[in-house]
């Protein structure tokens, strides 16, 4: 989403021209099939690349597109800008054997290898966060730390604002959620380190002392197989404790932010996020998010109520922050809808495409 909004705002400024280019994502882990994705994506960008060549920057969010502009670069005349959203390098190897441990360690080596040998060969590196850029710098060991900047994401305030509670109330109507129902919501894929199981296991706590309560998982369509076993699991779950009139999967919904001004509270127990766009969408809606402390997740939630920061992942920790949230006061969740509101409101993605825009300038009048 945030690549999409990115070229939208980009094509809107004057002297700008926007040429737009995916391919298919990867949708097997099997080790042949892997590799195999990875071979043919890098060949099949530097297609893409000599098709356009006369383009003076190439803008990348993923490493073998990356990797395909680095080995062309020297027959073109064109500037790299590799904008981190987060990491696709596979897991390390931890925990497994045998067969298993030889084929995850060399996922886990040559992507790493990959993304050391584009990296440090960009011309600029764009990251959402401090804590992310040293995140990265930890990972890999960029010679030259002045190309990294920092530019936080945005938010589409057209899209995702405030509405009157009566209007909140009848969307729980349209979606059949009860008016005076407990809804948490998580807006994630559907991959193990997101913590979806764990969230549903924290509902099933906190459903002994409030039979009100309810979650709602909306989840993108499974691409990858692995997305699709774990939605098979992740529905057994919830089968096998008989949950299903509490938790409600919403699967590619049309209109997601509907399901924000549905919820109480939004909750990710993500390990991996550090400057979440849903963080952002739920503020904006008036709903509190909770979160690890992670990158900019942990200042900004500091900033707006301590208690939405989830530092102990235990399932009795987590069960009673939530509480906390569900059972403010009124006038704490207006205190907590207003400083929600305000500080989203902070983060447009005309903001964002203007920063990008401003380095980029400031690096071509440098390197003229």
């Amino acid at each position: 989403m945030a690549t999409e909004a990115i070229e939208r705002e980009l094509s809107k400024f004057p002297h700008t021209t926007v040429l737009s280019h995916s391919l298919s994502p990867l949708l097997h882990t099997d080790f042949l099939r892997f590799f195999l994705w990875v071979f043919d994506s890098i060949i099949q960008w530097m297609n893409i690349i000599c098709q356009n060549s006369k383009a003076d920057w190439i803008y990348t969010t993923t490493y073998t597109a990356g990797v395909a502009a680095v080995i062309l670069k020297p027959f073109f005349k064109y500037h790299i800008v590799w904008h981190f959203h987060g990491s696709r390098i596979p897991p390390p190897p931890h925990r497994l054997l045998g067969k298993t441990y030889i084929t995850q360690a060399m996922k886990y080596k040559v992507v790493r290898n990959l993304h050391t040998f584009f990296v440090k060969r960009m011309d600029l590196i764009f990251v959402p966060s401090v804590q992310g850029k040293q995140w990265l710098l930890d990972i890999i060991p960029i010679p030259y730390k002045s190309k990294i900047r920092i530019i936080p994401n945005g938010v589409d305030l057209g899209k995702y604002h405030l509405l009157s509670e009566n209007k909140r109330y009848l969307l729980r109507k349209k979606y059949g959620f009860e008016r005076h129902a407990h809804v948490l919501l998580s807006i994630a894929r559907l991959e193990k380190h997101k913590g979806l199981e764990t969230l549903v296991q924290v509902v099933m706590e906190l459903f002994h002392a409030d039979p009100n309560i309810r979650l709602c998982i909306v989840f993108p369509h499974p691409i990858t197989e692995s997305e699709k076993t774990y939605k098979k699991r992740l529905g057994q779950f919830i089968g096998e404790h008989a949950l299903e009139r509490i938790v409600t999967l919403a699967e590619e919904p049309s209109h997601i932010e509907d399901y924000y001004h549905i919820a109480d509270c939004t909750v990710s127990l993500s390990q991996l996020e550090f400057f979440p766009l849903t963080m952002l969408e739920s503020f904006a809606c008036g709903t509190p998010y909770m979160g690890f402390p992670l990158g900019n997740t942990d200042t900004f939630l500091s900033h707006i109520d301590k208690q939405l920061v989830i530092k102990d992942g235990s399932i009795g920790n987590i069960s009673r922050q939530i509480n906390h949230v569900l059972f403010s006061t009124v006038m704490q969740r207006r205190m907590l809808q207003k400083k929600g509101c305000r500080f989203a409101g902070k983060f447009t993605w005309s903001e964002t495409v203007r920063s990008l825009l401003e380095d980029i300038t400031v690096f071509e009048e440098k390197n003229q």
